[in-house]
């Protein structure tokens, strides 16, 4: 688990550090940049895995808007996704837990 403390200037060595090798990656994010339907941290975590030679896939989580609760019910949803995906089966990019 990696917990981001700051977003600017992003820790991009640290991140790829961190990642490299995983089989699949979730990022849950607690705000939504609507131009992009997901989370800011999810579009720069993506972007900063993108120049790795080996694709790994990264599913983005948005939970917790307006401050509420993040449940372990949406936790394993996520898990969930992220088995799919590590097993090389479609998944979908970008879940909103709160409202699925």
């Amino acid at each position: 688990m990696v917990k981001l403390r700051t977003i600017r200037p992003f820790p991009r060595e640290r991140i790829i550090s961190a990642l490299k090798g995983k089989r699949a990656i979730g990022v849950i994010d607690r705000n939504v940049c609507f131009g992009w339907q997901s989370g800011v941290c999810f579009m720069e975590v993506r972007a900063a895995l993108y120049d790795l030679k080996e694709r790994i896939p990264v599913a983005g989580f948005i939970a917790g808007i307006g401050g509420a609760d993040l449940s372990m019910d949406m936790v394993e949803r996520a898990f969930d996704v992220l088995h799919q995906a590590k097993e090389g089966k479609p998944y979908q990019e970008i879940h909103w837990l709160n409202l699925e």
